[in-house]
């Protein structure tokens, strides 16, 4: 892994955040094991390697909490979420994220400065260029186009990242529970990501979409239908939990529905029951 120059310059530097797969994620922690959580990922994103010594009294002194609090109940719920490695804790999708952000701060200073990355590989020079270069395609130009609106052009398709699609695939109501349409799917929500929406947002709005009354009725539209209409952005119409069935129901049986008696006959649906 890459690193920056110094700590310092990754402390001022933005630290992404998931909001829905945090809170997903953290949802079995109490508050004061939350915010323990979010010191030692705030510890780990200042330092070089983004670590921590697996230390009880340093990590006690930077979540905050006694040595004793920290060994007794906050430490045991809050290691699981960290890998032992060489005497130290990491969390690997921390470092993902800090080689992302690097990596969008030397495609940022390579477009000030019109700086061909190409050139770095060339001299064996192992600089910040050549880790911009990897995220192009191999068959991207060495040369950066010489016409800005170009130029911007090819910077915004090598900063697109697709790496939530399987959540978005899992949590997506498809009609009747049977998964179609995957690859055209992946396409549009490829193609969302390109025109400024986040991952984040369309997950959190096909885990929204679960509870519409369509979706829960079986009549959800495909997901890339949903993505070419950017579903996730519509109001959802909620469904009342009196109202909410997944089941088909058998010929015959009958409910109550305002005072009156209704009965299932297949074809026809719900018919009023006559004496």
């Amino acid at each position: 892994m890459s690193t920056f120059d110094a700590p310092r310059a990754r402390a001022k530097r933005p630290c992404p955040l998931w909001v829905d797969a945090f809170q997903r994620d953290t949802q079995h922690l109490q508050a004061d094991e939350v915010g323990v959580y979010m010191l030692i990922l705030m510890a780990m994103w200042t330092r070089a390697e983004c670590d921590f010594p697996d230390d009880d009294a340093r990590l006690a002194r930077v979540s905050r909490v006694s040595t004793r609090l920290w060994r007794s109940r906050i430490g045991p719920v809050i290691r699981p979420f960290f890998v032992s490695e060489d005497g130290s804790l990491i969390s690997p999708r921390l470092r993902k994220e800090a080689a992302y952000v690097e990596r969008h701060v030397t495609l940022q200073s390579n477009r000030k400065t019109g700086e061909n990355p190409a050139k770095a590989l060339k001299d064996n020079k192992p600089t910040k260029s050549a880790d911009a270069t990897a995220d192009q395609p191999r068959n991207h130009p060495t040369q950066q186009p010489n016409n800005p609106t170009e130029r911007d052009k090819s910077l915004s398709s090598a900063r697109v990242r697709v790496e939530r699609f399987e959540e978005f695939w899992d949590v997506y109501p498809h009609r009747h529970g049977a998964k179609q349409g995957k690859k055209a799917a992946l396409e549009k929500y490829t193609k969302a990501i390109k025109s400024g929406a986040t991952e984040a947002d369309i997950i959190a709005g096909a885990t929204r979409y679960q509870g519409d009354r369509k979706a829960i009725d079986n009549f959800a539209p495909n997901p890339a239908t949903w993505l070419h209409n950017a579903g996730w952005q519509d109001e959802i119409e909620q469904a009342q939990p009196s109202n909410v069935t997944n089941l088909k129901p058998r010929n015959g049986e009958t409910r109550i529905r305002n005072g009156q008696r209704q009965i299932w006959t297949g074809y026809d649906g719900w018919i009023q029951e006559h004496a």
